[in-house]
């Protein structure tokens, strides 16, 4: 209390300056002026008696109220009688309220800090006060008899609240007071006697000063027989129950009353053009109510593409980051991650350094990766100050090399986010790449943690911007990941690191471990497309029994086999579609490789292959339209192979024809099918084909023309070929692969 009252002396001796146009220096002329007359007689003013008076003058007749309450706390402050007298003259000043009220706000300031002395001095000027003062004056004046012990004023107000010849505004005053101290038993009595006055003011006043837990719809001696049968105790515990009640049904109110006012937003926003309901968003962004700025946030993140949103509103959006409710400045920053465009990234880092919520730090955090990514992209129309960038990493980096692992998860992410996009020099690059390295390596306990830190760092191993840093800082750690980790997901993570390195490097790495065979399938599958990429034909070979064993890698190993495939010379496709159809490999499979094959020889002007593919092509459709009955089709591929040249009685088209015609199909079928052929029309010179089909007719077709030009052409001729060495187109040899 002393250092405070020294402190305000020396405010008001030194800085004090006029009132109503008389300054401090006026006045110190005038105390001179008064010294100067002792030499003729006059007493001599004492340095207290200066300072009083100023303090007197600041009371009594300042302009401003701060003043005159400063000079209060001050005379408060001194225990001179003079001092007391000057605040017991301002207490009566009934008058003059300007200069009550300081005073008593004074002592109210000063009763907080523990500092007000001597009040008894006072207390009967605060009983005139209560009695004589209006409106605020009087509040003040029951504000401060609450300072004094309950005992010492229980009677005097209770007394003028039911006085029923006081004046009204006396009574009430006295009213407010035991209303301020109504967890009195005796308050609470006496204001339940007033109830019942014919004084509608004064009931009514009686009624509010009450707490909400007293009910006032009985009457007055049934409420006071309630109140004296309980305990002190047992009267707040039911004002708290009771508390706690209304307001529940308080808030169930203002639900009731939001949800309305949130369903006619709705309502208008759904009757507006697209520029009506941006500028209706803009509006209700600032409202003082939580629920509909967040009505109005989620409105804009809903909204469709065509919606026109007014340019200041990611001003508007930065200044709600600085919202009283946190549930406000958390929806705002996940709102501004998606407006990157509208340059929040500097209002993003001011407000991060100020929050003081977690979880809204983070969000807001995360927000600015997202400006900084945005901003810094290619082609981006946001300029922002790579100072901004820079202070984002290392805010990224605190919560990196944080021991909670859920903020450490959070600072790789930002850090990955705002590395990613070009800018930054190499110093820096190498800075933050090695800070995520350093936690990678420290972290050895949380499984979680460790995967979702080589995650990122395969992320930025990924980027052009960061590979070439990325390679020297991350690959031992990618290296030890994918073969020695017994986490899934750190091992998945470093075969993506490490293939984002060099992808042919990784698939020895992982050949040289087995990780092909690894338990986990996306890892076995990461494996496979790998080998897809940068295998070699030496792959085919373990892709083929992937393809085989079809455990949910068949497609995919496939699909890594076409792409080895396609780098090969058309001799290793002709290969690897003899190998696939003896494996079983589905025929349209193999059919594709045969295709690819004829493709890679015409380029490489092989002719040779090129037939033999297309032989292949053909017998196995032959094979496949014989199967399925097709015998359109079977003449349609025997007429374009005749066109060609002739079909050689011991090739495997021919073969193929003469075991299903000797074979068990129905003869109904035998006989479609040599109808089918007998109706191609060919050259005189496809002898051995003519040799064939007429055999063929001969049996199952019982025409008698047909059977006399058959035996006709099977009669032995003198010179003929056939008689040389004759060849049953039904007996024929192993098949040759190109025929």
């Amino acid at each position: 209390m002393k250092k405070l009252c020294v402190i305000l002396v020396l405010i008001f001796t030194a800085a004090l300056v006029s009132f109503e146009g008389r300054s401090l220096a006026a006045s110190e002329e005038e105390q001179v002026s008064d010294q100067s007359v002792d030499s003729e007689g006059k007493r001599e003013q004492s340095e207290d008696e200066v300072k009083l008076r100023v303090y007197r003058n600041a009371l009594f007749d300042s302009p401003k109220e701060q003043n005159r309450i400063d000079a209060a706390v001050v005379l408060l402050g001194y225990e001179d009688p003079a001092a007391k007298e000057i605040l017991q003259d301002a207490l009566k000043a009934a008058e003059k309220p300007e200069v009550r009220s300081p005073v008593l706000k004074a002592m109210v300031l000063l009763d907080k800090e523990g500092g007000l002395s001597d009040k008894n001095q006072y207390r009967d000027q605060i009983f005139n006060a209560l009695k004589t003062a209006k409106g605020d004056v009087g509040r003040l004046a029951a504000r401060v008899l609450t300072i004094y012990p309950y005992s010492e004023i229980a009677d005097y107000i209770c007394e003028l609240a039911k006085k029923g010849d006081a004046d009204q505004q006396a009574r009430i005053n006295a009213i407010y007071a035991l209303g301020l101290t109504s967890e009195k038993r005796g308050s609470l009595i006496c204001l339940v006697d007033i109830l019942d006055s014919s004084n509608q003011a004064i009931a009514s006043a009686a009624r509010k000063a009450l707490p909400y837990w007293i009910s006032v719809d009985g009457d007055a001696p049934s409420i006071k027989r309630e109140l004296q049968n309980k305990e002190p105790e047992e009267i707040i515990r039911e004002r708290i129950i009771r508390l706690e009640d209304a307001m529940k049904q308080v808030q169930a109110t203002a639900n009731k009353w939001k949800n309305l006012y949130i369903k006619r937003l709705d309502q208008e926003y759904e009757r507006l053009d697209d520029k009506g309901k941006g500028n209706l968003i803009f509006d209700e962004l600032a409202t003082e109510f939580a629920e509909v700025a967040l009505w109005a946030m989620n409105k804009l993140e809903k909204r469709s593409a065509t919606v026109v949103l007014p340019e200041k509103i990611g001003e508007r959006l930065v200044s709600l980051l600085a919202d009283e409710s946190a549930e406000v400045r958390l929806k705002t920053a996940e709102v501004l991650a998606k407006m990157g465009d509208r340059n929040p990234g500097p209002g993003l880092l001011k407000q991060l350094r100020a929050e003081e919520n977690e979880s809204v730090k983070l969000a807001i955090l995360e927000a600015l990766g997202e400006a900084c990514y945005f901003a810094f992209s290619p082609g981006s129309p946001v300029k922002l100050d790579p100072a901004v960038r820079l202070a984002a990493l290392d805010e990224a980096a605190e919560y990196l090399m944080s021991e909670d692992p859920s903020k450490a998860i959070a600072g790789a992410a930002v850090i990955r986010k705002v590395l990613e996009p070009n800018g930054l020099d190499d110093e820096a690059k190498e800075k933050y790449l090695g800070l995520i390295a350093e936690r990678f390596v420290r972290e050895e306990k949380n499984d979680q943690l460790r995967a979702e830190l080589i995650e990122v760092m395969a992320s930025l191993a990924e980027q052009p911007s960061t590979r070439s840093k990325a390679a020297k800082l991350f690959k031992e750690s990618f290296l030890q990941g994918l073969s020695a980790d017994q986490n899934a997901a750190v091992r998945r993570a470093g075969l993506r690191g490490l293939a984002a390195l060099d992808k042919a490097t990784a698939l020895e790495h992982s050949k040289k471990h087995q990780v092909e065979d690894d338990p986990d399938r996306g890892i076995r599958l990461s494996v496979i497309r790998l080998a897809g990429d940068v295998g070699a034909e030496a792959d085919l070979e373990w892709l083929l029994d992937k393809l085989k064993a079809d455990k949910g890698e068949g497609e995919t190993a496939w699909q890594a086999m076409q792409s080895i495939l396609l780098r090969q010379k058309a001799e290793v496709l002709v290969k690897w579609a003899e190998k696939l159809e003896a494996a079983g490999v589905s025929e349209e499979r193999v059919d594709y490789v045969l295709r690819k094959a004829a493709q890679k020889a015409e380029g490489e002007n092989d002719s040779a292959l090129i037939n033999k593919a297309n032989r292949m092509l053909t017998n196995r459709r032959v094979s496949r339209a014989l199967k399925n009955g097709s015998f359109d089709e079977v003449a349609e591929l025997i007429r374009r192979k005749l066109v060609e040249g002739d079909i050689e009685a011991n090739g495997i088209i021919a073969k193929r024809i003469s075991d299903y015609v000797g074979g068990s199909a129905p003869d109904e079928s035998k006989k479609d099918l040599v109808k089918a052929l007998g109706n191609i029309k060919f050259s005189d010179e496809r002898t051995q084909w003519a040799k064939m089909i007429n055999n063929w007719q001969g049996e199952y077709d019982p025409d008698p023309q047909v059977a006399s030009k058959q035996a006709e052409q099977d009669a032995p001729q003198p010179d003929s070929q056939d008689n040389k060495e004759q060849v049953s187109p039904q007996v024929s040899p192993d098949p040759s692969p190109d025929a």
